[in-house]
């Protein structure tokens, strides 16, 4: 989801009981991060299976650039 000129997509982790994770805004994939990924940049892990009308079978990678913010929110809070 990145063109000629832009850098990754800026996302806030959220802490929850499962611990930090982030969500893709390319593909909507919620992952866990650990807080050394705090400040740094990442890749979206997500794959999915794809199936073509001849039958042929394949996986892509969403593999979107995110930037993840050093802060961190709590779970069951959301942006004004």
């Amino acid at each position: 989801m990145t063109g000629p000129g832009y850098g990754p997509n800026l996302v806030s982790a959220t802490q929850s009981e499962r611990g930090l994770e982030v969500r893709c805004p390319a593909c909507q994939h919620q992952f866990a991060i650990g807080r050394e990924s705090l400040g740094k940049e990442v890749d979206c892990p997500q794959t999915y299976q794809l199936r073509a009308y001849g039958g042929e079978k394949g996986l892509m990678r969403c593999g979107a650039r995110l930037k993840v913010s050093p802060c961190v929110k709590a779970a069951g809070l959301t942006a004004l």
